[in-house]
């Protein structure tokens, strides 16, 4: 079935035209009100601490072509995170602090379905290595045909002293959405174990993030919109594997 469109008016003078698919909560969303929940900086994925209100990122890069190397800064121009691409690899790519540090890197298999983020050093004790020598920190996995993702934390394991991912027992730790749009567009939440998620407005979580390219001849930029609470880090991981994701799904369709 074909559903009706309409045309939105969005930030930064954006019009869309929306074909179906997951809508934007962007504009029911009161940003100074919703929150992550993250309280510590112990509880993100890299230490730091998570933000403490609303709050405004820019990822930019160099060129439209380049997807993996970015530069992370904050609405006053700070220097955040960088991000670059691993040589001799397509997809793969590291998370750096602003001195130049490697946090995470951040790889796939073939089938980009899931996206594995490793750490430089044990996150328990008595983690082993994976086999690049390298430490499982989270999982993202991509569901390409329903337009979704979910990232699940690696945790200690009797079975694998090198860690699992326990879906069955332990919730996401976020979900994000591909909002149905000419411009790529994406949201985030905290799933809910009492709320059923759900594409409906009046049940849908609140958001904790939200995204939209902004791309022109001379810029070539991400907008991220963070509410208090949240994962600066985890949020740029998954808005670089979401960006490369759709711009392959985009490559597929043209074919």
């Amino acid at each position: 079935a074909i559903l009706p469109s309409c045309k939105v008016q969005l930030p930064h003078n954006i019009i869309l035209h929306i074909m179906g698919g997951a809508s934007s909560h962007f504009a029911d969303t009161d940003w100074d009100k919703n929150d992550g929940g993250l309280r510590e900086a112990s509880e993100t994925l890299d230490g730091s601490p998570p933000t403490s209100e609303h709050t405004i990122l820019t990822l930019k890069k160099d060129n439209v072509v380049n997807q993996r190397d970015f530069e992370v800064r904050d609405d006053a121009d700070a220097f955040l995170y960088g991000s670059k691409g691993i040589e001799g690899t397509t997809k793969w790519f590291d998370l750096m602090d602003p001195k130049g540090n490697k946090l995470f890197c951040v790889q796939t298999d073939k089938a980009r379905a899931e996206w594995i983020i490793y750490s430089y050093a044990p996150n328990w004790a008595d983690q082993e290595a994976s086999f690049n020598g390298l430490y499982a920190k989270a999982q993202i996995d991509i569901t390409w045909n329903k337009y979704h993702g979910e990232v699940h934390l690696y945790a200690p394991s009797e079975a694998d002293p090198k860690g699992e991912v326990k879906k069955e027992e332990e919730p996401p730790i976020l979900k994000c959405e591909e909002i149905s749009s000419l411009t790529a567009q994406f949201q985030s939440f905290v799933p809910s174990k009492q709320v059923p998620v759900l594409l409906d407005n009046a049940l849908h979580p609140p958001l904790v993030g939200w995204w939209v390219w902004e791309h022109t001849s001379r810029r070539h930029q991400l907008k991220m919109h963070l509410a208090k609470g949240s994962d600066i880090a985890l949020h740029c991981i998954v808005a670089i594997v979401c960006n490369m994701v759709n711009v392959e799904k985009q490559a597929d369709s043209t074919q």
